[in-house]
């Protein structure tokens, strides 16, 4: 697109041609004001990120626990019977972790992955208050 006879990309084409057609000791002490760091570019972005990862420990104690136990209603095969993260069938009797989405998990699995994230593996719902 030329607006005023003036092509968006004549700067970087007449900086081209300036180095095509000059001697080679003005191509090299052409000014840096062209020179990207991109390690700052992207310390700057990190920093800008919050950085709240996932749940406390006091936080993980207060997750509310339940018992299982398996019942007529959910001896279907569905996978209401075992943990989403580590695929294992519960026990009965075995000591759960119940989020406030109402998914269940063992303790020994939802605990690790609750403290690099604070949402849900299955439904992703934000597990902070």
């Amino acid at each position: 697109r030329i607006i005023d006879n003036h092509h968006p990309l004549s700067a970087s084409f007449d900086l081209i041609g300036y180095a095509w057609m000059s001697p080679s000791h003005e191509i090299f002490s052409l000014p840096t004001a062209f020179t990207i760091h991109f390690g700052d570019f992207f310390d700057l972005i990190i920093s800008d990120q919050t950085s709240v990862v996932g749940l406390t420990d006091s936080e993980l104690e207060r997750i509310p626990t339940m018992i299982y136990k398996k019942t007529c209603t959910n001896i279907k095969d569905d996978d209401d019977d075992k943990c989403a993260i580590c695929l294992s069938e519960y026990i009965t009797d075995e000591k759960l972790k119940r989020l406030r989405c109402k998914h269940y998990f063992h303790s020994e699995c939802i605990d690790p992955w609750l403290k690099t994230s604070t949402r849900c593996p299955i439904c992703r719902n934000e597990q902070t208050s």
